[in-house]
């Protein structure tokens, strides 16, 4: 047995109250006349007896009646011993579980629909003054006001399937003023699926005023496919040139499918189709073919077909297709003639030759790659420049002077030190053909190839924890070309100069491989998509300089929803804040008067794909790990299973014989009196 309100139990108290009245009236003193004392004392023990029997008689039957009036304020509710009772007691908070993995099919069908309607069950047959919290999957999820019982109905039915995902306890403790929810005793009643990869169930306060009311929706179907991801073999995509696209599927079921049609679509065409097989449990990552047939923002979409979760079967993606691949050539003099002639004869490239007295560096964010070619001098100013360049995405190209002017370059990059200036001839003994660079520029390598004589290079030590990797050695064991990755970016080391008294690198067959290998390599793509709820700060690398100086906007594509988002222009990157404002998957584009800087695309997290599920008694076994006090586990194969939701609120049908019991009491104390005058 429990109450619903034990608050009422300090009434009890005012059973002291006839009890004092009883003694109180038992030292009254009463003068008596009488004509022959002896048969007053016969008559006054025999009326003695009888009076004393009365008033514990009539004692008893208020205290009964004030007994009953308390315990029919108070409700008890009486439960058989082999179940747990809930706390009834304080303010009931529901929980609704709207992700999408509700969206699965049980017994009664979606799961979703049976929530709503198990609470609108719940809340609609409870006392009329009883008050509720609900809460559900939002957002910036903030504890929510008390409601009442029309009120929290209203709630109820109002909610829809959401994209948020988080754990089961954050959606609980989230928003309220203490780490352990509220300091006075709550019930906690949880329509969930409880996903195993939401449903934290072991990070729940375990606190004696809270309890739990588990309300597990078991879906009869757990098989599910996903498009995972997606990503370019090319970090630039450019018009006319073949580029690779890797997809990773998911099969997140036991069964094995056959011949799953993949579809690539890209502004609104079909550009490509292919038939998967998809073991069971497995994930496997295929490839697609696509070559962009002009320069500009693309939006792409990969689809597949599954029911009944759908949300995860569509992956959007935008991508910039760059007319060419920039590069910004420094020399000592503004003129490099060998890598004019390489980069000014294909129009994959543009070209751009400075001197290393007169840089722009407000317009580096518009390079792909940045050519050192043989300074005598790289300032303090300019390496600082070229480590912001390469964190954000940027590569850097280094070819050594043979004069140590690099030095400070390596230190502020943490790439290694000089050693010396070797000025033994030597050759190119090895090449890493496997490396992105050579892979399909270079085929096999006959024993007598003429590879490149070097007659002076740069010595280099790198530390191991540089991560440093060598991509052309030399036969002494020193590396021609190596690279070390900075940031978002790459920094790659020549170690020797293109000039005929360096040797004959710039002049030998293995030049255009190394030098179009870097640039083809260079630079860092726009991300392809972001995750609704999850990607809420954005860093874009800004090209146009005047962003910054007017606010810039967020439209959803072929829709009218647009906001401002919070901005911030720092160190050549525009960093957003979207605060929840992205609800949807789709399309958005980034405006600056009604220009499109950058396209964006945002897909629903993948965390409610894996639709494996704790049963009732997975949740019992956490709740006992958690050693978790007061809990029940309602089943939907429980005997009367709806009977059990609306006794957990119903008045209790015991008042009744309460204000029975009262009225007897109160009437038999009348008759008693009466009869007894």
């Amino acid at each position: 047995m429990y109450f619903q309100h034990p608050e009422f139990l300090t009434g009890l108290l005012a059973l002291l109250i006839p009890l004092a009245i009883h003694l109180f009236n038992f030292r009254r003193h009463k003068k008596v006349y009488f004509s022959q004392v002896k048969l007053l004392k016969q008559v006054t023990t025999e009326t003695k007896k009888q009076r004393n029997l009365l008033h514990l008689i009539v004692l008893a039957l208020r205290m009964l009646a004030i007994f009953f009036i308390v315990m029919l304020l108070a409700k008890p509710v009486f439960e058989s011993a082999d179940k747990q009772k809930p706390a009834v007691s304080g303010e009931k908070s529901l929980y609704i579980d709207n992700s999408f993995s509700m969206m699965s099919e049980g017994n009664r069908g979606r799961l979703f629909n049976n929530a709503i309607h198990d609470a609108l069950a719940l809340v609609t047959g409870s006392a009329r003054d009883e008050r509720f919290t609900v809460r559900e999957n939002i957002s910036g999820n903030s504890f929510s006001k008390s409601l009442s019982r029309d009120e929290a109905a209203q709630k109820i039915a109002e909610i829809q399937i959401s994209p948020v995902v988080k754990p089961l306890s954050e959606m609980l403790l989230s928003g309220t003023p203490h780490k352990t929810m509220e300091p006075d005793s709550r019930q906690w009643l949880i329509f969930s699926d409880f996903q195993k990869k939401t449903a934290n169930i072991r990070d729940l306060p375990a606190d004696s005023n809270i309890s739990y009311l588990f309300f597990p929706l078991l879906n009869i179907r757990t098989n599910n496919l996903v498009v995972d991801s997606m990503w370019f073999a090319e970090p630039l995509l450019i018009p006319g040139r073949k580029s690779t696209c890797w997809i990773r599927l998911k099969n997140n079921s036991t069964s094995d499918y056959e011949k799953i049609p993949v579809i690539l679509i890209v502004n609104g065409q079909q550009k490509a189709v292919a038939g998967v097989d998809l073991p069971a449990n497995t994930s496997i990552d295929m490839s697609m073919s696509y070559t962009p047939e002009s320069a500009g923002w693309k939006y792409g979409e990969v689809k597949i077909e599954d029911y009944p979760i759908t949300f995860d079967d569509q992956l959007f993606f935008t991508i910039n297709v760059v007319p060419h691949i920039n590069i910004l050539a420094i020399s000592n003099d503004g003129n490099s003639p060998g890598l004019r002639q390489l980069f000014g004869s294909d129009s994959l490239f543009a070209l751009r030759q400075e001197s290393a007295q007169h840089i722009n560096y407000n317009r580096f964010n518009q390079y792909n790659l940045i050519i050192l070619n043989s300074l005598k001098e790289i300032t303090s100013g300019l390496s600082t420049q070229l480590v912001q360049f390469m964190d954000h995405g940027g590569h850097v190209l280094l070819i050594s002077g043979n004069n140590l002017a690099e030095g400070d370059l390596l230190r502020e990059t943490k790439s290694g030190r000089l050693v010396a200036l070797d000025t033994a001839k030597t050759r190119v003994s090895a090449i890493k053909q496997t490396s992105e660079l050579f892979k399909n520029s270079i085929g096999s390598i006959p024993k007598n190839a003429d590879l490149p004589v070097i007659l002076q290079h740069t010595q280099y030590v790198f530390p191991a924890q540089a991560g440093i990797e060598s991509l052309v050695t030399l036969l002494n064991g020193d590396d021609l070309l190596a690279r070390n990755r900075i940031g978002k970016g790459r920094l790659y080391l020549l170690s020797s100069g293109l000039d005929n008294t360096d040797g004959n690198l710039s002049t030998n067959l293995l030049f255009v491989p190394i030098m179009a290998g870097i640039a083809s390599q260079s630079g860092s793509p726009a991300r392809l998509f972001y995750t609704v709820g999850d990607d809420e700060h954005l860093n874009l690398q800004l090209t146009n300089n005047i962003v910054g100086e007017r606010p810039v906007t967020i439209s959803k594509s072929e829709s009218d929803e647009m906001f401002i988002p919070e901005q911030l222009v720092q160190k050549g990157q525009l960093q957003l804040s979207l605060y929840g404002n992205i609800k949807t998957s789709g399309y958005y584009n980034l405006l600056l008067n009604d220009s499109i800087l950058s396209a964006m695309a945002f897909n629903y997290s993948r965390d409610e794909s894996d639709l494996r599920c704790y049963t009732p008694q997975q949740i019992d076994s956490l709740c006992q790990v958690a050693k978790i006090p007061d809990y029940r586990i309602v089943e939907l194969n429980d005997t009367g299973y709806t009977e059990v939701i609306n006794a957990l609120q119903k008045e209790s049908p015991i008042w009744k014989l309460f204000i029975i019991f009262a009225l007897l009491a109160l009437l038999a104390e009348g008759l008693l009196l009466r009869l007894r005058k």
